[in-house]
């Protein structure tokens, strides 16, 4: 039996049921969702009305400010996500995904 062989065996043991499909989902939506917000922020900081209010156009840092509100939104979510798994571990799925909603409200 060579190492083919071994790899195969192991695939045939994977079985796909209906909570790993479920599971697999939401983690998918979970992907879009960021995606979907990434592309708003995006369009939101492309908006005249927006870059009139704040008066970005006129600043001299106005590209600056632009661009760091754009990174502090990238970088939320990195943080988040490699903070995430180390929160829910210590205090569990539920409370993590508790303190993750109480940190959207602010």
């Amino acid at each position: 039996m060579g190492r083919h062989d071994a790899e195969e065996g192991i695939l045939r043991r994977q079985k796909l049921n209906a909570h790993t499909v479920a599971v697999l989902a939401v983690l998918g939506f979970g992907s879009i969702t960021y995606g979907y917000t990434a592309s708003i922020i995006g369009t939101t900081l492309g908006q005249p009305s927006f870059i009139a209010y704040f008066e970005l156009d006129t600043r001299a840092n106005g590209t600056d400010l632009i661009s760091t509100m754009n990174g502090l939104f990238q970088t939320g979510g990195v943080i988040g996500s490699l903070l995430l798994p180390t929160v829910a571990d210590k205090y569990g799925r539920k409370w993590a995904c508790a303190l993750v909603r109480k940190m959207i409200r602010l």
